[in-house]
């Protein structure tokens, strides 16, 4: 189809000028989807990735410190994900982070300290 021209434009009937608009608006919404899709699949995309590289950085944490690896759990939406990468840091966390002094007391010096 031929760009549309200003004179041309000025030729249309109020018909055919509606009739244009209308098409013009459909072919506009039609972009937009077509770009919200794409949009929308390459965040997905991004989320398997991060969720990959967490998981992988968990695995490292396990076989360092001689650990059982970190369950997975197949989850495909946004709230889910988020949950789930929640667990598995809080795992993480727990196995790095060495207990405090006062976890080490025998439960009866624990007693006194405090």
């Amino acid at each position: 189809m031929p760009p549309l021209t200003e004179s041309a434009a000025e030729k249309l009937t109020p018909e055919q000028a509606t009739a244009m608009v209308r098409v013009l608006e459909l072919q506009a919404g039609w972009e937009a989807l077509l770009k919200d899709k794409a949009q929308k699949d390459y965040l997905v995309g991004l989320r398997d990735r991060q969720k990959a590289k967490v998981y992988r950085l968990a695995d490292q944490i396990a076989t360092k410190l001689k650990s059982e690896m970190v369950g997975r759990n197949v989850v495909g939406d946004l709230p889910s994900t988020v949950r789930e990468l929640d667990v598995v840091i809080a795992w993480c966390d727990k196995l790095v982070t060495p207990p405090t002094p006062s976890a080490r007391l025998p439960k009866a010096l624990k007693n006194e300290v405090a």
